[in-house]
């Protein structure tokens, strides 16, 4: 299973996001691609909205 995590283009305020150890600056139109149970943490700096999708593998 994937996740894939995306900024919203309505509300385009930067957010960090901390995924294993290492830190990403996310902006208007930026994302994210990362495995499934993997802790993971976001901290928005301004306002800001985000779309998280999860994509399962089919069994």
């Amino acid at each position: 299973m994937l996740t894939i995590l995306y900024t919203n283009e309505l509300a385009p305020g930067p957010c960090w996001h901390l995924t294993a150890g290492r830190k990403h600056l996310l902006s208007k139109g930026d994302s994210i691609i990362m495995p499934a149970n993997i802790p993971h943490a976001l901290k928005a700096v301004e306002r800001y909205k985000m779309v998280l999708t999860m994509i399962k593998e089919p069994k």
